[in-house]
């Protein structure tokens, strides 16, 4: 006995491959935009965390000086400014837990009452960031601009 086999299309067609990848860049569209958000959202809270502890060890380094009668102006911006929190030679090395910072990250500014030891704040600067830490009000984060070469 002969039998027919009836031959069976079991694939897509053009038109249904077509509205899936339609489909699938609209939600990509949508998707890509607020990552890249939850992703920036994220580097600045990590950034400014940073800038609190840095904050801190700044604290603690200016009244150990102050209580050793060394705290100075040229003191100061010799051992905190613009130095590489990462670097061997750094002093609040001691003060920060490994790993608790950004490589490459700096102290730009400090603000501190130096007949006290008073800290008031500080500008921290780290991956194109600057964060304006200073006492009694909130931290400012700003995004660097890079200058562009003509």
């Amino acid at each position: 006995m002969k039998r027919l086999y009836r031959r069976q299309n079991s694939g897509f067609t053009l038109l249904e491959v077509l509205i899936v990848i339609v489909i699938m860049a609209i939600m990509t569209a949508i998707v890509v935009p607020s990552y890249a958000a939850y992703i920036e959202n994220t580097k600045e809270e990590r950034y400014l965390a940073e800038t609190q502890l840095v904050s801190a060890a700044v604290q603690v380094y200016l009244l150990e000086q102050h209580a050793a009668g060394t705290l100075n102006r040229a003191q100061l911006k010799k051992d905190l400014l613009n130095k590489s929190l990462d670097s061997e030679d750094f002093v609040l090395s001691d003060l920060l837990p490994e790993g608790s910072f950004t490589p490459g990250a700096k102290i730009r500014f400090v603000s501190a009452v130096l007949d006290t030891g008073e800290y008031i704040g500080l500008i921290y600067e780290v991956n194109g960031y600057e964060i304006d830490f200073m006492r009694g009000r909130e931290p400012m984060i700003k995004k660097m601009q890079i200058p562009s070469q003509k």
